[in-house]
């Protein structure tokens, strides 16, 4: 079901443009959507509110129906009113459709007449209806101080630095990701910024507040560059770590510390799911330790899940279709085009679980698919014969994870239940 109308942010009577409405078991004969955020300069109008034309479109694509508009009766009709403060909160309950039977529709409209920057880019964010926002970048020199001749990671748009507040009262150290926005392609800003009901890094991340997720502080944006200010890992990313032991002692992690990883890592994506949020990118080089290499043993330390550059929203019942993520870890749903949601990251998380006890990938890019066209259990080494002294509890909860079929697959809040992870 679509919801299309005469605003712009309602796709402008182009239904392929249209906000989507979903619905699942629990909540039917209701449809809902994500908030919607309409942008309207005040001064357009010489009235006390805007009046919303909209109709319902029923999308049968699916079963090669094609899309079916409410022609049977007048466009429908919603006064906005353009009073109070800087922005207005309206409910829109429609109690039926042309036809008996049909669900009932609840939708939220948001005026907001001052968008936080003119530029386009930032106002694909405010349109997502997720209370984070953009500042100019000017902003963010006046308040931090970048620390070093060279970043800390480095990828094909963006790099990682440290920065330093100019506080006077404190020298508080975050981690900062440069993104170059003038050179990605449209796709690219997409994934950052969001696009109409899709929304993006900045949107998704700068709402989340969890122990065990890397904090998105403040963003900073002109048309050429990006700042996200981040809470800092002084430890470095799970890979890191990985290899730095498996060069020592010729081995993966031991199990103790695998669990205690891994519990964290849960601990995170079951507050995404909850919150209708997939990651789709969990590997080992986003799971970074908040405290100083070797200043807590890994048994103690505080993990935490970053990079939100592919994560995304979905409404319960809703499902995605793009393939992105790392090859090694991608769930074969993903690998295979398929649709899929959260389980996705389950299986993510089991392959990361794998490489902290292996030292090595589940899968190289190279063979992943092969591996996930037919992902049968010897295919990814859970064979006890071929774990020495790897106990039945870690094989068994890994078998959880790395469940082929997404629907057999354990969610977060299950495989945290599990015996093997218990302190």
């Amino acid at each position: 079901m679509l919801v299309v109308g005469d605003h712009e942010d309602l796709g402008g009577w182009q239904p392929l443009q249209a906000i989507p409405l979903v619905t699942d078991k629990t909540v039917y004969p209701s449809w809902f959507s994500t908030t919607v955020v309409l942008l309207i300069k005040r001064e357009k109008f010489s009235f006390e509110h805007i009046r919303i034309n909209y109709k319902y479109v029923r999308d049968q694509r699916a079963v090669g129906k094609g899309l079916t508009w409410e022609d049977q009766i007048p466009n429908r009709t919603v006064d906005i009113p353009l009073t109070g403060g800087k922005s207005t909160v309206w409910l829109i309950s429609d109690q039926e459709f042309e036809t008996s039977g049909m669900p009932t529709v609840t939708r939220t409209a948001v005026h907001d007449p001052t968008p936080p920057l003119e530029a386009l880019d930032s106002r694909l964010v405010t349109k997502t209806g997720l209370k984070f926002k953009l500042e100019p970048k000017s902003g963010f020199h006046s308040m931090y101080c970048m620390d070093g001749d060279s970043p800390l990671a480095k990828g094909g748009f963006s790099s990682v630095w440290t920065c330093t507040s100019k506080s006077t009262d404190s020298k508080i150290r975050f981690a900062v990701k440069l993104i170059n926005v003038k050179q990605m392609a449209q796709h690219g800003k997409t994934l950052l910024f969001g696009d109409g009901s899709y929304a993006g890094e900045i949107a998704v991340h700068g709402r989340i507040r969890h122990p065990n997720i890397v904090e998105l502080k403040e963003a900073f944006h002109d048309q050429d560059e990006v700042f996200l200010i981040m809470g800092c890992c002084h430890g470095g990313d799970l890979f890191e770590i990985i290899h730095s032991h498996c060069l020592t002692h010729k081995q993966g992690l031991p199990e103790r510390t695998a669990a205690h990883v891994v519990r964290q890592l849960l601990l995170a994506l079951a507050f995404l799911h909850e919150n209708g949020i997939v990651h789709r990118d969990v590997k080992c080089e986003n799971v970074l330790q908040e405290e100083a290499r070797g200043s807590v043993p890994l048994e103690r330390a505080t993990f935490k899940l970053g990079d939100f550059g592919f994560a995304t929203m979905v409404m319960p019942g809703e499902t995605l279709y793009e393939s992105v993520g790392s090859p090694s870890t991608c769930a074969p749903e993903v690998i295979q085009g398929l649709s899929y949601a959260q389980p996705a990251d389950i299986w993510s998380a089991g392959a990361t679980l794998f490489t902290m006890l292996k030292g090595r990938r589940l899968s190289h890019a190279s063979v992943c698919s092969q591996h996930c066209t037919s992902p049968r259990r010897r295919d990814i080494d859970l064979l006890p014969g071929q774990w020495g002294s790897a106990s039945k509890g870690v094989l068994s909860f890994m078998t959880k994870l790395l469940q082929p079929n997404p629907f057999q697959r354990a969610s977060a809040e299950e495989a945290l239940a599990d015996n093997w992870l218990q302190p």
